[in-house]
Order: C-alpha cells, then structure tokens, then sequence
C-alpha cells in the first residue's frame, strides 16, 4: 500500500511541474539567408543566391516574401543569369523539425529540416519550357540561414 501511495505521489507531483507536456515549436519569424545549389535535370543546372526570405509563423503554418537574389544556370555550353524581384513564400507548414515551402507556385517546393538558426533540404522545381521542350523537372539543395 505504501509504494503505491509513494509511486501516486510521484505521478501528482510530474503532472503539476512547470514544464509543457508538449514540445516547443520552433518560431520561423524572421528574416532567413536563402540559396539553392545545383538544382538540375533535364540537361540544366541552377542556382540561386542572395535571396532574402521575410517569414511570418502562426502555429503550424508561415508565409511571407522572397526577395532580391540572382537565378543562374547553366545548359549546353551557354549560361545565363537573371536578378530575381520579389515572390511569395506560400504553403509553409512546420511539423516537428520538418518544413515545407514553397516559393512563388508549388513549382517551387522545398522540403527539409531545421537544426536551430539554419534549415536545409531538398528544393524541386517544374519549368514549363514551353514547345518543343516542355515541361523540366529539376531537383537540388536549398539551405537558409537566420539572420
């Protein structure tokens, strides 16, 4: 009967502590250092730096803005390179450790992992080439550091 007045106790006491039954989500706010690296396929290589992402978190989910940076890639020989305006970040969601974004249009998804101030992972992107290429999927790394 003691032990089990003992071990009650012991229960009572750890559900009145001050720490939270569930974890604390990570808060996204802020202003994030993007650039993608290697993004190819189809016979293309991109990538993207000195983009400046402005997210907003509220619970699960964030949006915001992308702004500013430079798309280069590279194909059969020729490259090119193009100063990128402003986008938005859309569909954020945050679940655990594990994001999703994507940046203008689902045809720019990033899914990855955020460790602390940084978040990284895998960046896929549909282009629509037109005729007669079509369409380009192309896969690489996007990593964003807080600032």
């Amino acid at each position: 009967m003691k032990k089990w007045i003992a071990a009650s106790a012991v229960l009572l006491l750890a559900g009145c502590s001050d720490s939270p039954s569930e974890p604390r989500r990570p808060n996204l706010t802020g202003q994030w250092a993007y650039s993608a690296t290697n993004i190819s396929g189809g016979g293309v290589s991109c990538d993207v730096v000195g983009v400046t992402l402005n997210l907003t978190q509220s619970g699960s989910t964030f949006s915001g803005s992308a702004t500013g940076g430079v798309l280069t890639c590279r194909a059969g020989g020729e490259s090119v390179s193009v100063n990128l305006t402003s986008a938005v970040v859309a569909n954020g969601s945050i679940n655990g450790n594990q994001v999703v974004f994507d940046i203008d249009t689902s045809d720019w998804r990033n899914t990855g992992t955020l460790s602390g101030n940084s978040m990284s992972g895998v960046v896929n992107v549909r282009i629509d080439m037109g005729a007669p290429i079509g369409v380009i999927l192309l896969s690489g790394n996007f990593s964003a550091v807080r600032q």
